[in-house]
């Protein structure tokens, strides 16, 4: 049934995709009323109340960002700056400034927008990926596709669709630029109207014209933005132990041996250290967001900060703090949690513990039982009694501070500051063991009810809170980040995916956070060595890659910008390709 339900939605996707194409279908969507989006279902619960949250059953995570990005939940009104380590659900959207950059992670794939650049995500879930790119262009790296899982992109002329993992770079075009689909490796298929093409490795297929399109493929293009794909698609090399294959699997997992070191600890196998102070406690150096359908959700401020803090648990190794995976094998899947942790509550503060080993979840919003067995499965004796313990509520008779297995690492903050999402690090309160008879445990309910500064709140669940003020309150405290045009309401697809005529060079409307995560672990900051003033040759570059052609290029007018220089960017993958990486620059 789920696959029906799939299959149907995917085919009215690619169906209102290619009939957006006409005026005819812009018009009628521009008369169409607003299609309302479904506020997340366990957002709904305020203090001392419950309701069933239908939890995604898989979650991506913004990764790395440079300058102004901006993202938005299915049922906001605005867009809202985006920041590192923000989960991914399907009917997220996110936006890149001209000079901004952002990469997305879906378990071990990534995707990486260019400057002035739309990303709607329209499905993710377990079968499969589906994206609208309405304008700029993204690079992805598509590491593996599992038993029955396709990825799919919607472009406004046609749908790309991947037939095996690879390394593709996507152009969107507008009414002066085609759509470009290169594939430096793997295989691809492009249905639009009128337009049916198969592109192998080392092909770029273009698709051109305004209502009528025609298409054809070629050998691979060896531009800037082909180039740039090439260097970000290539394996990391190898550091040190092997982490589990579960780990593989979740998104940045591959990223932790980077920072961290793994071990293997006899009574829990593979574990994680991660590069802290003694100091150092887990959910600390982050902030809480109202997001999704989890509501309240860490969100950390590492670069690493994210497997860590929504799958296995944490302890106490010889003096040093571990992260554990869990045992995975064939049973189990990784299954995301917006923050392991128990909460605890005395007057005017909020705590919270870090799970430790075999120690269960019981979530703050209520989840159906298939959650509960998912999330606890990999990590307790016998998951089916914590089911039993969930759902017949006696598991509260259990939770106390005294029988954490992490108590001395409790972390609490005035319940005003949480609220707000202020970052937890400058509002921490140790709390001494005398203190903990004052605190109570946090069953089934928000621990917080949230403010109107919270990360991720949108203006409709500030009134389904009932919050002062509402959703007029949102609109007062917080002003509007960048980005392209949309119908509050409209849901998963931002706008209408239609052909539209070149961006403006404009500077960015507002300065953006600092550069996070591009780059490699020592860097704080994305540092892309200039670009030359660019003098056209003779012919475009080469590239060592079998099948490359060389295009020769025509002298440059003197008004309009040549050819595709919105993809002439510093390059988007800052780590150095390896020296023998098969793509290499040759001066005419």
């Amino acid at each position: 049934m789920k696959l029906r339900r799939r299959g149907v939605r995917l085919a009215a996707t690619v169906l209102g995709a290619i009939t957006a194409l006409s005026p005819i279908a812009v018009l009628a969507q521009s008369l169409a009323p607003p299609v309302a989006g479904s506020p997340p279902g366990g957002a709904s619960a305020q203090p001392g109340e419950a309701a069933e949250a239908t939890v995604p059953d898989r979650v991506g995570r913004l990764s790395k960002l440079q300058g102004s990005v901006s993202w938005h939940a299915p049922d906001a009104e605005h867009w809202d700056t985006a920041t590192s380590n923000l989960p991914v659900t399907e009917g997220d959207a996110f936006w890149t400034q001209p000079d901004a950059r952002a990469q997305l992670e879906i378990s071990a794939n990534a995707i990486v927008l260019n400057g002035a650049t739309e990303v709607d995500i329209d499905e993710l879930s377990g079968q499969g990926f589906v994206a609208s790119v309405p304008q700029g262009g993204v690079l992805i790296r598509l590491v593996s596709l599992g038993q029955n899982e396709s990825w799919t992109v919607l472009t406004p002329r046609g749908l790309v669709r991947f037939v095996s993992a690879g390394c593709y770079a996507i152009a969107a075009g507008d009414t002066e630029q085609p759509t470009e689909v290169s594939v430096i490796d793997g295989a691809a298929e492009i249905d639009g109207a009128n337009v049916g093409l198969q592109v192998g490795k080392s092909q770029t297929a273009t698709i051109e014209g305004a209502e009528q399109f025609t298409g054809r493929v070629d050998a691979l293009w060896a531009d800037d933005f082909v180039r740039d794909a090439a260097a970000f698609c290539q394996p990391a090399v190898p550091q040190g132990m092997a982490p589990p294959a579960a780990v593989l699997s979740m998104p940045g997992g591959s990223d932790l041996a980077a920072y961290g070191t793994w071990g293997e600890v006899p009574e829990y196998g593979p574990v994680w250290y991660p590069p802290v102070e003694l100091s150092w406690v887990p959910y600390q150096q982050g902030t809480w967001g109202y997001v999704g359908a989890w509501g309240w959700t860490w969100i950390d401020a590492e670069p690493w900060g994210f497997v860590p803090f929504h799958y296995g648990r944490w302890a106490r190794l010889g003096g040093r703090w571990a992260w554990l995976p869990g045992a995975f094998g064939a049973a189990w899947h990784p299954t995301y949690a917006p923050a392991l942790v128990s909460f605890f509550e005395a007057t005017g503060l909020i705590a919270w513990a870090p799970l430790g080993p075999h120690e269960p979840y019981f979530p703050w919003f209520h989840a159906g039982p298939a959650f509960i067995r998912a999330v606890n499965g990999p990590y307790v004796a016998d998951v089916d009694e914590v089911v039993r313990r969930y759902e017949d509520r006696s598991y509260v008779r259990d939770v106390a501070i005294e029988r954490l297995a992490n108590r001395d690492a409790i972390t609490a903050m005035q319940a005003a500051a949480m609220a707000s999402s202020h970052p937890a690090a400058g509002a921490a309160q140790p709390i001494a063991a005398d203190r903990f008879a004052d605190f109570r445990p946090v069953f089934e309910r928000l621990p917080v009810l949230p403010a109107v500064g919270a990360v991720g709140l949108t203006a409709s669940l500030a009134t389904r809170l009932h919050l002062p003020g509402g959703a007029a309150a949102m609109a007062a405290a917080r002003l509007p980040a960048p980005g392209p045009q949309f119908r509050p309401g409209l849901g998963r697809a931002v706008s209408p995916i239609v052909l539209r005529p070149p961006a403006p060079a404009v500077p960015t409307a507002r300065p953006g956070p600092a550069a996070a995560g591009f780059g490699p672990p020592s860097s704080s900051a994305f540092r892309a060595p200039a670009l030359p003033p660019y003098a056209p040759p003779a012919e475009r570059d080469r590239a060592d890659v079998p099948g490359l052609r060389a295009v020769p290029t025509p002298p440059w007018p003197s008004a309009p910008s040549p050819p595709r220089a919105v993809y002439r960017v510093a390059p988007l993958y800052a780590p150095a390709p390896p020296p023998h990486s098969g793509l290499r620059r040759t001066e005419p």
